[in-house]
C-alpha cells in the first residue's frame, strides 16, 4: 500500500538574530512542490498547529492575489495590528518596542498616502518601478523626511507580506529613501534666553505663567515637550525630575527612547514651579491636574513672548526657532561649559555621540576658551 502524500512538510531556517523560525512547503494544484512559506513560529509544534489549520480552512498556499486594501486593513491599528502585537510580546518589560503615537502616525501616513495609491493593486503586481512612480510622485507634495517616513511604514508591511510567504519576491529591497536636506535648527543666544525668563518682565512677556514655566524648565533641562506635559506630580522631586513618560496624542506613555533618566533642576527654576505645580496629577494642568495642558499653547506663547523681547516673526522663521530648540539650546550650553558629553547624554536622554553633536550649535559668544588659545599661541614668539 503506497504511502500517503503528507500535505506539507517542516524545516527550519536560522534568521539573522540567530532565531530558527519554521518554514513549511506544499503542493500546488498541479502537485507541484512550492517554494517554503513562513510559519513565524520557532517551535516546530506551535509550526505544526499553525499549518494543520491553515490545511484545514484551505489557506495553505497563500493568496498573492489578495488586493493590497485588505492587506493594509489593520496595519498600524492598535490592538488590531498582528505586527504590533507581535513586536510587543517580545519587547523587554516595561520598554514596549512601538508606542501608540508612533503606531497612530504610522497608520496616519498609511491611510492618507500608500493605501489611496497602493489599494486596488494586488500584493504580487506591486513591483520596484511601482514604488520608485509613488516616491517621486509623494516628493511633489511631501518633503523628503516625510516621504521617506512613508516608505519605512511601507518596507515594513511589504516586508512582512514576504516573510509571512504572501510574496515571493519582495519588490521594496532595492528601493532607496530620498536623501534629506533637513533645515538647520536655530537656537537663542544666553542673553535673548535671559531676557524671556526675566521674572520682572514675565507678565508683560508671557500670556500665562504656566507656559512661562513650561519653556523655563525645557531651557535648563532640554526636556521634549512631550516629556515635560507628561511629568506628574509624583515624578517632580526637590532637586531632580524623574522622566519617565511622554504625553502625545494617544495619552500617556513611554518616553521617546522608551527610557528613563534623572534630571536635574536648578533652583530658580524650582522655586518657580512650587508656585504654581498642582496638587496631584499632571504638573502643568488647568483642570486640577487632570489633563496636561494643551500641546501648541506653549510654543505659541514662546513665539509671543519673542516677539515682544524684539525677535519678530520673519526672523524667528528664518533662525528656525521653535519649542523644541531649547534641547538645541541646553545641549550647547553644556557642552560650551566643559560639562562631559556622557553625562550630557545622561541628562538629555540621547542614545548616540552623533545625536549630542547634532544638537551642538556652537557660537562666537561660546568659544571664549579658544579665543584665549588663540591669543597665546604665537604670543611669545612675537615677544622674543
Amino acid at each position: 500500500m503506497p504511502r500517503l502524500k503528507e500535505p506539507f512538510t517542516l524545516y527550519s531556517r536560522k534568521t539573522k538574530d540567530g532565531r530558527d523560525v519554521w518554514y513549511y512547503r506544499t503542493y500546488d494544484e498541479y502537485g507541484i512542490r512550492t517554494h517554503g512559506y513562513s510559519t513565524g513560529e520557532t517551535s516546530k509544534t506551535v509550526a505544526k498547529m499553525y499549518c494543520m489549520k491553515l490545511y484545514k480552512e484551505g489557506r495553505l498556499i497563500p493568496d498573492s492575489n489578495i488586493l493590497f486594501s485588505i492587506y493594509a486593513e489593520n496595519w498600524w491599528v492598535w490592538g488590531k495590528c498582528n505586527y504590533i502585537k507581535e513586536k510587543l510580546a517580545r519587547s523587554p518589560k516595561g520598554k514596549p518596542t512601538i508606542s501608540k503615537t508612533y503606531a497612530g502616525d504610522t497608520r496616519s501616513r498609511v491611510e492618507k498616502h500608500i493605501i489611496p495609491y497602493f489599494g486596488n493593486y494586488k500584493l504580487a503586481q506591486i513591483k520596484p518601478h511601482t514604488i520608485d512612480t509613488w516616491m517621486i510622485k509623494l516628493k511633489k507634495s511631501l518633503s523628503a523626511k516625510t516621504a521617506n517616513h512613508c516608505l519605512s511604514a511601507l518596507r515594513v508591511m511589504l516586508n512582512e507580506a514576504h516573510r509571512k510567504g504572501l510574496i515571493v519576491d519582495n519588490p521594496i529591497l532595492s528601493i532607496k529613501p530620498f536623501i534629506e536636506d533637513p533645515k538647520v535648527r536655530g537656537i537663542l543666544t544666553l542673553k535673548e534666553a535671559r531676557d524671556l525668563f526675566d521674572l520682572e518682565n514675565m507678565l508683560d512677556n508671557w500670556v500665562s505663567g504656566i507656559y512661562y514655566g513650561m519653556n523655563f524648565l525645557a531651557a535648563s533641562t532640554g526636556m521634549r515637550l512631550g516629556e515635560i506635559r507628561g511629568l506628574l506630580i509624583e515624578n517632580y522631586h526637590d532637586n531632580h525630575i524623574h522622566v519617565c513618560h511622554s504625553y502625545g496624542e494617544n495619552g500617556l506613555g513611554p518616553t521617546k527612547t522608551r527610557e528613563v533618566r534623572d534630571v536635574p533642576i536648578p533652583s530658580a527654576v524650582k522655586k518657580y514651579l512650587d508656585e504654581i505645580k498642582t496638587s496631584k496629577g499632571y504638573l502643568f494642568s488647568y483642570d486640577l491636574g487632570k489633563s496636561p495642558v494643551n500641546a501648541t499653547r506653549p510654543t505659541m506663547a514662546l513665539y509671543e513672548a519673542m516677539d515682544l523681547i524684539g525677535i519678530k516673526e520673519k526672523t524667528r522663521k528664518e533662525r528656525n526657532i521653535t519649542f523644541h530648540s531649547w534641547r538645541h539650546f541646553f545641549n550647547t550650553y553644556l557642552r560650551s561649559s566643559n560639562v562631559t558629553d556622557a553625562k550630557v547624554q545622561s541628562v538629555t536622554g540621547h542614545k548616540t555621540q552623533a545625536m549630542t553633536e547634532k544638537y551642538t550649535k556652537f557660537r562666537l559668544d561660546d568659544y571664549k576658551e579658544v579665543i584665549v588659545a588663540q591669543e597665546e599661541l604665537f604670543m611669545e614668539s612675537i615677544n622674543d
